[in-house]
């Protein structure tokens, strides 16, 4: 299955990336590579906390600090304690530290210290770089699956507490292998190894009911109060093939909507068409084809299918929805999308049913969009840079500068957002690296102060 967002770092990231302890024990040397069990971390500006990072390495190693205000202390052969000064200044600042070894290899640890122009909380989460990381409407709970004492398991995190807990209790019969939604209340959508979804909140697990003949529902996401969920399952087509097909349930109850009779380019659907995401009161859903192509949304059990509409064969163009499951405003009057191939930024408004193609702007990724129609994105550098398209502006704006004047926030070129909460006092985003490792991305929270 083919995506333009997200997926397309994470799959990219998982080539250049090595393992990561969750807890910063030991890990293991290979040939004359130089490990490290952190690669980046976010001071506070005010009483920041130390950290230790391990150090691994066939043969003798040393380091280089290149700012003043990091103060680094080797405790024995295999780790380094960090910490840092309090910040004065205003804006950000960044710091690195490079390791290198006997056999020639470096390595480093990117360091960020918060500037006082921010209120609020950064948290950054190595335990899930290069994984996909979900947030509850209200931006209480994140979740997503990384490794716990060798096992894959879901880690639930609230962000008002910052409390981290591995679900480790999960019944093993499950063996959950991805989280697709959370609702504002907590409960967990979660995939299992055999693509089938269930609930689970509190230790209790909860089977999906499916339509007449139908098999494999997956929930992607949750209305706010939790009374509705959409997503998909598969069903037997009019021409007896095994297809998806868009799936909303209320309270409960399944419901299948309307699909496209054809794919976005004309043929017969191959695979079907899944609901990705809904806006907070579920009215409004939006999906795509299993491709990826195609976007359709619907408001109530009405379809548009946007994506038919504007296939340009003479351009190559169809617009396509990946699987995040972000890009649509709380309030559902607008969806972030993208041209396929052409990675060209494109705007939809579902009350007046306007499509907007920004093919001056290649290589624009959007991820998600808020109420006031400021669609965020990233630009596909070595850094994935943050860009927003302000309010009616089709010019972009660098998310750094848009924060600066918006969020009294200062954090640097090399951050970008995935998704909002309903209120827009939690920000989850995630940090680009050009390491020497390559291009790498670490997942973060932003809480800001009230």
């Amino acid at each position: 299955m083919k995506s333009l967002h997200i997926h397309s770092i994470f799959y990219l990231m998982a080539l250049v990336l090595f393992s990561c302890s969750d807890d910063n024990s030991t890990i293991p040397a290979v040939n004359n590579s130089l490990e490290l069990s952190l690669l980046s971390y976010t001071f506070d500006d005010k009483e920041p906390a130390s950290i230790d990072v391990t150090v691994a390495s066939e043969t003798t190693w040393s380091f280089e600090v290149d700012q003043s205000w990091l103060i680094v202390t080797k405790t024995d052969e295999n780790t380094v304690h960090i910490s840092a000064d309090e910040n004065p200044e205003m804006q950000m600042r960044n710091g690195n530290i490079i390791f290198k070894n006997e056999a020639g290899t470096t390595n480093k640890i990117v360091l960020d210290q918060l500037g006082r122009a921010f209120k609020g909380k950064l948290i950054e989460l190595p335990e899930f770089m290069t994984k996909e990381v979900r947030m509850s409407r209200n931006g209480r709970y994140l979740a997503g699956m990384t490794v716990k004492d060798g096992k894959e398991v879901p880690l639930f995190i609230n962000t008002e507490t910052d409390e981290k807990n591995y679900l480790i209790d999960i019944d093993r019969k499950l063996s959950p292998s991805a989280v697709r939604a959370i609702c504002n209340d907590g409960t967990l959508a979660l995939n299992s190894s055999a693509v089938i979804g269930f609930l689970w909140k509190d230790g209790i697990s909860e089977e999906l009911k499916v339509p007449e003949g139908g098999r494999a529902p997956v929930v992607e996401a949750f209305s706010a109060d939790g009374s509705i969920m959409v997503g998909y399952c598969k069903l037997k087509s009019e021409n007896g093939l095994l297809q998806y097909y868009p799936v909303k349930w209320i309270n409960g109850e399944p419901e299948i909507l309307q699909r496209p009779t054809n794919s976005a380019k004309g043929d017969p659907l191959r695979s079907g068409v899944m609901i990705r995401g809904c806006s907070d009161d579920g009215s409004v859903c939006y999906g795509s084809e299993w491709g990826d192509l195609g976007v359709v949304y619907w408001k109530g059990n009405e379809m548009r299918f946007v994506g038919g509409e504007f296939f340009a064969p003479e351009k190559g163009w169809v617009i396509a929805m990946t699987s995040n499951l972000t890009n649509i405003s709380p309030n559902g009057k607008y969806i972030a999308a993208n041209v396929d191939g052409y990675s060209y930024p494109t705007k939809i408004n579902t009350e007046t049913g306007a499509v907007d193609i920004l093919d001056t702007y290649g290589g624009i990724y959007l991820n998600t969009v808020d109420d006031d129609g400021n669609y965020f994105g990233y630009q596909y550098t070595m850094t994935f840079d943050g860009m927003v398209f302000a309010n009616d502006s089709n010019e972009p704006t660098a998310f750094d500068d848009w924060a600066t004047h918006n969020l009294n926030m200062l954090l640097g070129a090399n951050r970008s957002i995935q998704c909002i909460s309903s209120d827009r006092k939690v920000y989850l985003g995630y940090k680009g690296l050009n390491s020497i490792n390559g291009p790498q991305t670490i997942p973060f929270y932003i809480v800001l102060d009230e």
